[in-house]
């Protein structure tokens, strides 16, 4: 109620104050209350503007920013699908290739699985199983006779390949 009143006085002054300062002339209707508002509005206005600048300058980075995003995002998804038509293009062949054995006795298995690689149609490969066994001759494997010394060899083959 306090407040009510406090405005109703001060637009009582603004009226009364109106008439007298429109016949002071021209040069004093700055100093009055409407000027006052009107340089108020007038300051406003050049804030809004400013503030309206730097928003536009942070839209303008926020572009830049998205379109490097989408930039990136479509590299990825470029990527992925060559990873996906590659896998396409990869199959697991099931054979058997005998593994050569290296100069300190262990198998070496990569040419075994490109080789059978090679022989499914496909350019390269590597070992997905390799099957290490005993190989003897069949007499000794039915147990019609028994195993001379260095008669039976282990060998060990590449039986899977994953094939590119």
């Amino acid at each position: 109620m306090r407040q009510l009143s406090l405005a109703a006085c001060i637009c009582a002054g603004v009226m009364a104050a109106g008439p007298a300062s429109a016949q002071a002339g021209e040069a004093s209707s700055g100093d009055n209350v409407f000027g006052q508002i009107g340089r108020w509005f007038d300051s406003l206005g050049e804030q809004i503007k400013d503030a309206g600048k730097g928003v536009g300058e942070g839209v303008d980075n926020f572009g830049q920013e998205a379109g490097a995003a989408a930039k990136q995002t479509a590299q990825a998804a470029g990527n992925a699908a060559g990873a996906v038509a590659s896998l396409t293009e990869t199959r697991i062949v099931r054979g058997h290739e005998t593994c050569a054995i290296a100069a300190n006795g262990a198998p070496d298995c990569r040419a075994a699985a490109d080789a059978l690689c090679k022989s499914n149609g496909m350019k390269s490969g590597s070992s997905l199983d390799i099957t290490a066994a005993e190989n003897c001759p069949v007499r000794v494997i039915m147990g019609e006779r028994a195993a001379q010394s260095g008669e039976c060899k282990n060998v060990t083959f590449v039986s899977r390949a994953l094939c590119r």
